[in-house]
C-alpha cells in the first residue's frame, strides 16, 4: 500500500470531523450537566450562609452568656449591699422592702 496525498487528506479529514463531533459531544454533555452543577453551586452557597450564621448565633449567645452572668454578678453585689444598708442604716424599712422585692423577684414562686 503507498502513501499518498490522498490518503493523508482523508486520514487528515477523518481526524478532523472526529475532533469535531468530539467537540460537539463535550459541549452536549456540558449543557446536560449545567443544572446540576448550578444546583451543587447553589447547595455549596447556601451552605457557607447557614454556616455564617450558626457562627453568629453561637458569638450571640456567648454575648448572652457572659451579659447573664455579669447581671447575675451585680444583682448579688446589689443585694449584699442591700443588706449592709438595711441593717444598719434602715430607719424607714425602705431598704428591707427593696431588698424583699428583689428577692421575690429572683425566687418566684408559682
Amino acid at each position: 500500500m503507498y502513501v499518498t496525498g490522498e490518503l493523508i487528506l482523508s486520514w487528515c479529514i477523518g481526524f478532523s470531523a472526529i475532533c469535531v463531533a468530539i467537540g460537539w459531544l463535550i459541549k452536549i454533555i456540558k449543557g446536560v450537566k449545567k443544572p446540576a452543577d448550578d444546583m451543587n453551586s447553589n447547595i455549596k452557597g447556601n451552605k457557607t450562609k447557614i454556616d455564617q450564621q450558626e457562627q453568629k448565633m453561637n458569638d450571640m449567645k456567648s454575648t448572652l452568656d457572659y451579659l447573664v452572668n455579669a447581671n447575675n454578678l451585680v444583682i448579688r453585689s446589689l443585694f449584699t449591699v442591700l443588706g449592709e444598708l438595711s441593717v444598719n442604716n434602715d430607719k424607714n424599712g425602705d431598704i428591707a422592702k427593696a431588698q424583699k422585692e428583689i428577692h421575690e423577684f429572683l425566687t418566684p414562686v408559682k
